[in-house]
């Protein structure tokens, strides 16, 4: 069953009053398996896009750990999540939510 998630928040004021540009956060959630193909893909699509990016994604029937910054990004075997299960939390300035949603369901089978 494929789930996005949206956060809830309650702040004061409008969205990104006293910043430029509001910082936002996406939860991505599905089962699948990326190919290494497709996961190099999406990360590429994603780019620098993101402040924060963290998580469990499956590659190949293999689970892996992602933990990232805007300048290091690292991946890693686990055996803590489930295989064909891909959960992601992007944090980041001006994303596009939808955008973003659809190129990872539409990269993993």
């Amino acid at each position: 069953m494929d789930k996005i998630s949206h956060p809830e928040i309650d702040t004061e004021g409008g969205l990104g009053e006293g910043r430029p540009d509001p910082v936002t956060s996406i939860t991505l959630e599905t089962e699948g398996n990326f190919t290494k193909d497709s996961w190099e893909q999406f990360r590429k699509f994603i780019g620098s896009k993101y402040m924060r990016l963290k998580g469990f994604i499956s590659i190949d029937s293999k689970s892996y750990h992602i933990d990232a910054t805007m300048d290091r990004f690292l991946i890693e075997p686990s055996q803590k999540s489930k295989t064909k299960r891909n959960q992601l939390v992007l944090i980041g300035r001006r994303l596009n939510e939808e955008e973003i949603e659809n190129k990872f369901l539409n990269s993993i089978s």
